[in-house]
């Protein structure tokens, strides 16, 4: 093994092979060929004193004689793999024994490799590059595990700050933003103070919606998304939306249009289908111009209910279409209506969407508008029971 190889395997580490041999002469000529290779070398003649050298030393792979007095290869191997600190280090036997016999017991005991005396340098150098590069790459994988349990246990925490430390001075803010609001309606202030206060009370619920969004995505990276299904009420759930989304939609002075001949109830998790559909007419929202129309129609077919939701703004090309719901690139629009936004609302709401078993479609053409439909499926008769009080986990 020469330099690079090592520096390959794990910086400023030099593999320690321990030799166990009872005649010193083998202990000499294997030390010296592992030597010359650029291995460091610990070398032991007595059996019995294994497993304690072992433990002080931490060696990278031990070379193991079979045959020795007092306490055979075998014996020690078997101890070393007793051992849950000692136990991934390789063991190579070298033994004068080949049959096969042997050769099997030694690694049903737990040995990685074996070589036969008297051995070839070439052979064994070989062998010994193998089972080190191995062993220093689960260790470094091990390390890396580490690592990233650490990661994930910080990222909880974060989690657990943003969910619970940061919603209760959220809520504070809305409430109090909400009653000084009741309280302006009542009184004649300044008409400047009202305008301010609105303000203040939509942007605290924008980043209570944003909050809410960031911890969902963040649920369902980690599985941990509960889903609970029960019969809702379309056109409420939308009318409800609807009043979140007051401000951006008098602020733009934008119309919507609501289209259904007949309300029907659906069958889904009502706080993440309104996420879903938050985030779609906040995208229609965004990139319409001042004073637009926005349409939203709810049509039932005999597998599936849609609700489709068409804007007639600047609209997309097909290659923003194919990559809207992708993590891993997130489409900028270069209008000057809106040149801002990370994508994040749309990718949620495909993922939402998915766990659902709903689907997202977008149909859009540049400078014409978008519709993005959400069909959600119809469940039987038998199945609509069920989910009423069915929870599913994902």
């Amino acid at each position: 093994m020469n330099e690079k190889q090592m520096m390959e395997l794990e910086p400023d580490k030099t593999p320690l092979i321990l030799i166990v041999d009872d005649i010193p002469k083998n202990l000499q000529l294997l030390g010296t060929t592992l030597r010359d290779e650029g291995y460091k070398i610990a070398a032991l003649n007595d059996p019995l004193q294994v497993l304690s050298s072992v433990r002080n030393l931490k060696p990278d792979l031990i070379l193991l004689d079979v045959m020795m007095p007092e306490k055979d290869g075998f014996e020690v191997c078997k101890e070393l793999k007793g051992d849950p600190d000692l136990a991934e280090i390789p063991v190579i036997f070298l033994t004068a024994k080949a049959e096969q016999e042997n050769i099997n017991f030694g690694l049903e005991l737990g040995g990685a490799d074996y070589v036969t005396k008297p051995f070839n340098s070439s052979e064994l150098l070989a062998r010994v590059e193998t089972h080190v590069s191995l062993k220093m790459a689960k260790d470094q994988l091990r390390k890396q595990n580490n690592q990233l349990e650490d990661l994930i246990a910080t990222r909880d925490r974060l989690y657990a700050v943003i969910g619970h430390d940061l919603r209760g001075p959220l809520n504070g803010i809305t409430g109090l933003t909400r009653i000084l609001l009741e309280d302006f309606e009542k009184s004649e202030p300044d008409p400047k103070i009202g305008k301010f206060i609105s303000m203040i009370h939509q942007s605290s619920k924008d980043v209570w919606m944003l909050l809410s969004d960031l911890l969902n995505w963040a649920r369902m990276q980690s599985g941990e998304l509960m889903v609970q299904k029960e019969e809702v009420s379309s056109v409420k759930l939308i009318n409800n939306v609807l009043e979140l989304m007051e401000y951006q939609l008098t602020k733009k002075d934008m119309n919507i249009n609501l289209k259904y001949e007949q309300e029907h109830p659906i069958f889904v998790d009502e706080r993440y289908i309104a996420t879903i559909l938050r985030n779609i007419l906040s995208n229609a929202i965004k990139f319409s111009e001042p004073g637009a129309d926005i349409d939203i129609s709810l049509q039932e077919g005999e597998a599936a209910y849609t609700i489709a939701v068409t804007d007639y703004g600047i609209g997309m090309d097909e290659e923003t279409i194919d990559s809207l719901f992708s993590s891993k690139f997130h489409p900028r629009n270069k209008n000057e209506i809106n040149k801002n936004g990370s994508g994040f609302g749309l990718m949620l709401s495909h993922q939402l969407a998915k766990i659902h078993n709903c689907k997202l479609e977008v149909v859009s053409k540049l400078g014409e508008g978008t519709t993005i439909t959400l069909t959600i499926p119809v469940p039987s008769p038998e199945d609509a029971k069920t989910l009423k009080h069915a929870k599913a986990h994902y």
